[in-house]
C-alpha cells in the first residue's frame, strides 16, 4: 500500500528501480491487488468501478487487456511483436475472476467468464488474444487458455 497505491488515481502503480519509483503505465498489474482477500472495500470499489469496468481502459469487448486501451503502448493487433502490450490473457482473467467473486462482484465475474469463453471460442487455444476482435495470437494450443474451462465450471456451465 505504501509503495504502490496512489489515492489520486485510485490505482496501484508498479514500482521500479532501487528507489521504487511509480511506473505510471496503466497495466493489468494495477488491478491485481483485487486477488487479495483482505483488500479494503473502498479500494476494491475504485479498482473495479473506476478502472476494470471502464471501456476506455480494461472493459473492452474481450477484457481484460494487459495494457489499458487508452495507453500509448496499447497494441491489440500485436504489430510490435512485443508481449504484454495489450493482448488479453486467459490466466490473468482467471485470477481476477476469483478476486471479483471474493469481493462481491459476482455479476462482473460472470460477465468476464462469459466474454473469456466467447474469446477462446472465436480465437482457439492461444497464448493471448486481441481484446477487440478475439483473434488468437502468440503460441498455438497454449495450455493456460484452458483455464477457461475452470471459469465455466465455476459458473456451473460444464
Amino acid at each position: 500500500m505504501r509503495t504502490c497505491w496512489d489515492e489520486d488515481s485510485g490505482l496501484f502503480w508498479d514500482a521500479w528501480g532501487a528507489d521504487e519509483k511509480p511506473l505510471r503505465v496503466l497495466t493489468i498489474t494495477s488491478l491485481f491487488p483485487l486477488i487479495l482477500e483482505d483488500m479494503h472495500a473502498d479500494i476494491t470499489r475504485r479498482l473495479v468501478e473506476d478502472h476494470l469496468l471502464e471501456p476506455a481502459e480494461f472493459w473492452t469487448r474481450y477484457p481484460l487487456p494487459s495494457v489499458a486501451a487508452d495507453e500509448p503502448a496499447f497494441d491489440p493487433a500485436f504489430r510490435s511483436q512485443a508481449l504484454w502490450r495489450g493482448g488479453t490473457w486467459v490466466n490473468t482473467n482467471w485470477y481476477l475472476y476469483w478476486g471479483l467473486r471474493t469481493h462481491g462482484y459476482a455479476e462482473v465475474a460472470s460477465e468476464l467468464a462469459g466474454r473469456t469463453f466467447e474469446m477462446v471460442s472465436r480465437g482457439g487455444l492461444r497464448e493471448f488474444y486481441n481484446p477487440l476482435t478475439a483473434e488468437g495470437q502468440g503460441a498455438q494450443d497454449f495450455s493456460w487458455s484452458a483455464l477457461v474451462l475452470d471459469l465455466l465450471a465455476a459458473e456451473g456451465k460444464l
